[in-house]
């Protein structure tokens, strides 16, 4: 069961990506659904957000490029061995197979990344 934040009965989701429109677009697509978004455009963004509202966070969404190839799976170990247990969202144009394997618990190609989550949060969209 996808816990919602206790103060606000929101569900939060972190976007890991450094591309502008990619995460307006997602931004918009989730908060349309009452999602408050963490946007993340850099990894020292993403460990920061993280670090805050680690325990509030319902699932992230993670590029694996930003901007160097691969350069988000150092970061995905280390949410994974702080204790994150919950969803995260391989969101690459060509590196999903190796963010699974290094801890991403769901794949989608980009244009679905909205899509991707709200099924994850069974929400119909």
């Amino acid at each position: 069961m996808i816990r919602r934040d206790i103060v606000e009965d929101r569900i939060v989701v972190l976007v890991v990506e450094d591309e502008d429109n990619s995460q307006e677009s997602y931004k918009i697509g989730l908060e349309r659904h009452g999602i408050e978004v963490l946007q993340a455009f850099t990894i020292d963004d993403a460990w920061a957000h993280f670090s805050a509202r680690q325990d509030k966070i319902n699932i992230i969404v993670m590029d694996a490029c930003m901007p160097y190839e691969l350069d988000t799976v150092p970061l995905l170990r280390r949410i994974r061995d702080k204790g994150y247990a919950g969803p995260i969202v391989a969101n690459s144009s060509a590196y999903n197979q190796e963010l699974s394997m290094a801890g991403c618990s769901h794949e989608s190609k980009k244009w679905q990344t909205v899509k991707t989550v709200l099924g994850i949060l069974k929400i119909s969209g």
